[in-house]
């Protein structure tokens, strides 16, 4: 068993999505001083870098920034939920974020036909 940091509270990570057979994804999980961060990548991404040259962009799903705990849709769902600041890689995870109305299908951006969107909540 995993465990995060989210709201100054613990919350266990099962792998019950892999036993089930649903998706799966990568979830590192920081509490700063600004609010809670967390990287979700796609469980397939991990280790590979997309490249436009053409566009002079770059995403970068390294293993030190998205390498955390791996979870199931319904804890990817509670982390969207909670985390203040999020960066998501991946066709599922972003696809998981805009069913849940927290990405804007036109604020994607597609590198090399991935989808990675940064979401901010501004929280008053």
């Amino acid at each position: 068993m995993a465990e995060a940091l989210i709201s100054n509270k613990i919350l266990p990570f099962t792998l019950k999505g892999r036993l089930l057979g649903g998706a799966m994804f990568h979830a590192s999980i920081r509490q700063t001083p600004y609010g809670i961060i967390a990287y979700i990548a796609d469980e397939d991404l991990v280790g590979r870098a997309f490249v436009d040259e053409e566009r002079q962009v770059y995403v970068i799903v390294s293993e030190k920034n998205y390498g955390g705990a791996l979870i199931g849709e319904k804890e990817a769902e509670q982390v969207l939920a909670q985390a203040d600041y999020l960066v998501l890689t991946g066709e599922r995870i972003v696809n998981l974020a805009v069913k849940a109305g927290i990405v804007h299908p036109d604020s994607i951006l597609y590198v090399k036909g991935i989808p990675h969107a940064h979401v901010i909540k501004m929280r008053m």
